[in-house]
């Protein structure tokens, strides 16, 4: 289950998208917790559309089938839901959201290995990003943080409204991290983020 943060997160990046939308005539090709499974053949990596429990269900017929030939396998060899997914002219990208938790501890790469194909949460993120950028050598451990986003201190609170009542009916206060500083001018989509956000976190719509 998402967290308040995450679920703040994603509000936040949709509100964003819509007033990119307002400002360009079109929406950023961004999804919030898109799942991605491992083709159980092939090794490619592939979105889910059908959803995070499909790939699931999937990767354990493939586990299964590692256990006991005899069951068929599944499609996918493992399931990982990255925080974002972008899609522009320049490629796809997953990017996952490394800030700091409530309790104040680093949110760092996740240690665990996976259940279907043993590879860490980074190494998978980093398989992907490879897969559709092989000659970027910058296109692997993307990540927002604190540093990638140039965030000093904690951002001053002030009421802004959100007038987007398709999926908000009230004034809401967010702050969008955007990635800056030492990403560089890595890739466009982060550059155009960075412009508009500069320094941290701040809130994304003027007062009225």
């Amino acid at each position: 289950m998402a967290s308040a943060k995450e679920k703040c997160f994603g509000e936040a990046l949709e509100a964003y998208n819509e007033a990119h939308r307002q400002k360009t005539g079109h929406k950023l090709d961004i999804k919030y917790k898109q799942p991605w499974v491992q083709d159980t053949v092939t090794g490619a990596w592939r979105m889910e559309d059908r959803g995070f429990w499909a790939g699931v269900n999937s990767m354990l017929k493939t586990i299964a089938n590692k256990l006991d030939p005899s069951k068929p396998p599944g499609s996918a060899v493992q399931v990982r839901e990255p925080d974002i997914t972008i899609t522009t002219d320049e490629g796809t990208w997953v990017v996952d959201n490394k800030f700091s938790r409530a309790d104040g501890s680093k949110d760092d790469w996740g240690k665990d290995r996976g259940a279907g194909n043993r590879n860490t949460q980074r190494q998978d993120y980093d398989s992907i990003n490879r897969q559709y950028h092989p000659d970027e050598e910058q296109a692997q451990d993307l990540k927002l943080d604190r540093d990638t986003c140039n965030c000093k201190g904690e951002p001053a609170k002030e009421m802004v409204e959100i007038p987007y009542p398709a999926f908000m009916f009230e004034p809401h206060l967010f702050f969008m991290p955007v990635p800056h500083g030492s990403l560089g001018t890595l890739p466009g989509w982060l550059d155009e983020l960075g412009r508009a956000l500069e320094g941290g976190p701040k809130p994304v719509f003027e007062v009225p």
